[in-house]
C-alpha cells in the first residue's frame, strides 16, 4: 500500500463506516438480510478507505476485502464458545488466536497491495493485542485513532510505513472491535426495553379469562407482537386452564435476541408447564414455526401458537399440523 497524504482521510472514512455498519442491525429483516447489510456497509467503507489511501482501484478492492475479513474475524470469535471464559470474556487462548488472526489478515492486506506481509502482520496483530487497553476509551472514534497510532508505530518499528500500518490497524479496530461492541450494546438496549415493556403490560396481559386457547393466543399477539417486531426478539407464554373454566396466560418470558454473535448470549427459557393446554410466542420476522418450536420436550400434546409482524397467527397440533388461525395484512 502506497503511503500518501490521504491516510488521515482514510481513517476518518473507516471511523464513519464502522459505525454505519453497526447501524445495519437496526434495519428490519431476516438474520441473513441483516448479516448481508452489515457486510455490504463494511465492504463499502473498506473500498472507500482503500481508494483514498492508495488512489487506485486495486487498493480500493483490497480495502473492501480486508474490511470484510476483519468483520468476519470478529463475528467468528464472538460466536465461538471455545474462545471465551464463563463470564463471556476472551480466554487467553481466544485472545492469542484472535490476535494471530488479525495479524494474518493484516499481512495479507499488505501483501495484496504489493507490500510486506510482516509489516501488515505487525500493525494489525499489535493493534489487536493492545485492544484491552484501547477498550477503556469511551469514544469509538478516539479508540480507532489510538489503535491506528499504535499500529502505525508497530509498522514503523518493523521497518514498514507508518501510514500503511495506521490504516491497517484502524480497519481491525473499526470493523471488528467497534462494530461488534456496538452490536452487543444495541442488543442489550433492546433487551432492557423489551423487559420494561413486558413489566408494564404484565398485569393487563394475565388478568383476562378466555373461552378458548385460540382467544388467549390472539390476545397475547395483540399485546406483544408490535413490541416483538420493534425490539427484534421473541415473547413467550404458557396458556393454562383457569379455575372455574376457561383459560389464562401465565409465565410471560422474553426470548431470543435477533442479532447473531452479539455476545449477549441471551435465550429466554419459558418455564415448563405439564398441566398447561397450550403455549404461544411471537416471531420478530415473518416466519412460522421453526423446527425447534415443534419439538419442545414435554409439549407434544399441547397446542402451539406463533404470531408474526403481519398479524398472522399460526396454530400447531399433532393431529392437524400447522393451520393459520388468523391471516394478517
Amino acid at each position: 500500500m502506497e503511503q500518501g497524504g490521504g491516510f488521515s482521510a482514510a481513517i476518518v472514512v473507516t471511523v464513519y463506516t464502522g459505525g454505519a455498519a453497526a447501524g445495519a442491525w437496526s434495519f428490519p429483516g431476516t438474520t441473513a438480510t441483516l448479516t448481508a447489510q452489515a457486510y455490504a456497509v463494511v465492504a463499502v467503507g473498506g473500498f472507500a478507505a482503500g481508494a483514498i489511501q492508495t488512489g487506485s482501484l486495486r487498493g480500493a478492492a483490497t480495502g473492501a476485502v480486508s474490511a470484510a475479513a476483519f468483520y468476519g474475524i470478529g463475528s467468528s470469535f464472538q460466536g465461538a464458545g471455545w474462545a471465551h471464559e464463563a463470564d463471556g470474556s476472551l480466554s487467553m487462548s481466544g485472545y492469542a488466536a484472535k490476535t494471530l488472526a488479525h495479524g494474518v489478515a493484516g499481512g495479507v492486506m499488505s501483501s495484496l497491495q504489493g507490500g510486506n506481509f510482516g509489516h501488515g502482520f505487525a500493525s494489525a496483530g499489535f493493534g489487536e493485542a493492545v485492544s484491552p487497553v484501547t477498550a477503556n476509551i469511551r469514544s469509538a472514534g478516539a479508540r480507532i485513532v489510538a489503535a491506528s497510532v499504535m499500529g502505525g508505530t508497530a509498522s514503523s518499528l518493523a521497518g514498514g510505513k507508518f501510514a500503511n500500518g495506521a490504516v491497517t490497524a484502524a480497519f481491525g479496530c473499526a470493523f471488528n472491535e467497534i462494530l461488534h461492541t456496538n452490536a452487543k450494546e444495541d442488543a442489550e438496549r433492546r433487551l432492557d426495553a423489551a423487559e420494561a415493556y413486558k413489566k408494564s403490560v404484565l398485569k393487563t396481559l394475565m388478568v383476562p379469562k378466555f373461552s378458548t386457547t385460540d382467544e388467549a393466543a390472539a390476545w397475547f399477539s395483540d399485546m406483544m407482537q408490535d413490541a416483538s417486531t420493534r425490539y427484534r426478539l421473541e415473547f413467550m407464554a404458557n396458556i393454562e386452564p383457569a379455575e372455574g373454566g376457561g383459560f389464562r396466560i401465565r409465565d410471560v418470558t422474553t426470548g431470543n435476541i435477533f442479532s447473531p454473535r452479539t455476545g449477549v448470549g441471551y435465550s429466554g427459557h419459558m418455564p415448563d408447564c405439564l398441566n398447561c393446554s397450550a403455549w404461544t410466542h411471537t416471531h420478530a420476522i415473518e416466519s412460522s414455526f421453526s423446527p425447534d418450536d415443534l419439538t419442545l420436550p414435554g409439549r407434544e400434546n399441547q397446542t402451539a401458537y406463533v404470531s408474526m409482524p403481519s398479524g398472522t397467527i399460526d396454530r400447531y397440533t399433532a393431529a392437524d399440523g400447522i393451520v393459520s388461525l388468523r391471516v394478517g395484512q
